[in-house]
């Protein structure tokens, strides 16, 4: 298939630059040319932007959201019901460039029951590439225990890490709030999960689970807490990632209004939310300072958090400090190292998905520009 454009300029995630682009070539999803033009770079009204297209690195895709609806949300709902609304934020999420998504889990199991019937039903190619952990594991006094897989000790540990790697599992989640799990038992399933080429992702908030989690070379830090400098040397030194999530803080405090008058959350849980904003507010920008590998994920799904949230991350990173260009990066090729597909997604070359947002103003400018895109493509389809 070939794709043309006139007056169009590609954002290069390996550069960090403009390049004036003819035409993509791809066969079977893939870019197997990507034709520049020998002209200047001369933005003018007429001209058009090329991105990658972007990823949200932590999302819960089973979860509602939305207020209005939270009421009567049901965890063990039956499965139908949570693939219609996955799929309904699937297609939330397209509209806004996002063409890759990683779902950190809901209740139990229920997104590998989902992905499997997107993919049964023959939907896949027009919905976002779905990555999932297929579910959380945490501990008996952990965190999330009415959705999550409860691993009382280190061989139950490993027996439900195994469990998950067999159905198929991108990546495995861990709750380590209070810091319920030790270094030991992580780096048992950090190198059961290396030897399958399976990332781990662990949820910290605070600095004693972050040293653990560092200590046990655990992929990617989930969130963001109270780190001191030490931990964050550390986390450099180690090439870690790290998903602050930010908007979710943000949206947790502010619309307490709302969860209140739904019941979802008392007191307690709203000063535990002021601290997660306060630490974020605090730790993010020394992230950024610290030249971190930060990945951009929104925590989408959790009462007040939609799945078009990363537009407004990548606003606050940029407010925060973050460079556009950075975070454009951020969003699209450090997200996919990631995942361990750099070399399939993030960057527009031969060889690559052809993945891509075409956009009428300049994103560098205003990355507001992504809730209306002309087009988005994924694996070579246009879906939106």
């Amino acid at each position: 298939m070939i794709k043309k454009y006139k007056n169009a300029f590609l954002f290069d995630t390996e550069e960090l630059n403009w390049k004036p682009v003819n035409k993509f070539e791809f066969n079977n999803g893939k870019f197997s040319s990507v034709i520049f033009e020998n002209n200047t770079i001369d933005f003018n009204k007429k001209s058009i932007f090329i991105v990658p297209g972007l990823t949200d690195a932590h999302l819960h895709i089973t979860e509602e959201y939305r207020t209005e609806k939270i009421e009567s949300y049901k965890l063990e709902e039956s499965l139908e019901k949570t693939f219609n609304r996955v799929i309904l934020n699937l297609a939330e999420a397209k509209q806004c460039g996002i063409t890759t998504i990683r779902d950190l889990g809901g209740f139990k199991t229920k997104s590998i029951e989902v992905l499997k019937l997107i993919k049964k039903r023959g939907l896949s190619e027009s919905l976002p590439r779905f990555i999932t952990s297929g579910a959380m594991i945490s501990r008996t006094n952990g965190h999330a225990l009415n959705r999550s897989i409860v691993a009382a000790d280190t061989s139950a540990l490993i027996e439900e890490v195994e469990k998950l790697i067999a159905e198929g599992v991108d990546c495995i989640k861990l709750l380590n709030d209070p810091y319920v799990f030790h270094k030991e038992e992580l780096e048992k399933v950090v190198d059961l999960c290396n030897a399958y080429n399976i990332k781990t992702s662990i949820h910290v908030f605070n600095e004693k689970a972050a040293k653990i989690a560092v200590d046990a070379n655990v992929h990617c830090l989930e969130h963001a807490g109270d780190y001191t400098d030490k931990t964050i040397s550390a986390i450099k030194q180690k090439g870690i990632f790290i998903v602050p999530t930010f908007i979710a803080s943000f949206d947790t405090l502010l619309d307490q209004s709302i969860n209140q008058a739904n019941d979802l959350f008392d007191d307690a849980d709203f000063q535990l939310f002021k601290k997660w904003f306060q630490d974020e507010c605090y730790i993010v920008p020394k992230l950024i300072e610290a030249d971190l590998k930060i990945v951009l994920g929104t925590d989408a799904g959790f009462p007040g958090t939609n799945f078009q949230s990363l537009i407004r991350e990548m606003n606050a990173l940029r407010f925060f400090g973050m460079k556009p260009k950075k975070i454009i990066e951020s969003a699209t090729k450090i997200s996919a190292e990631m995942l361990g597909l750099e070399n399939e997604i993030g960057v527009i070359k031969k060889g690559y998905s052809a993945d891509y947002v075409v956009l009428r103003d300049n994103p560098l400018k205003s990355f507001n520009t992504f809730y209306d895109p002309l087009e988005v493509w994924c694996k070579g389809k246009q879906i939106v």
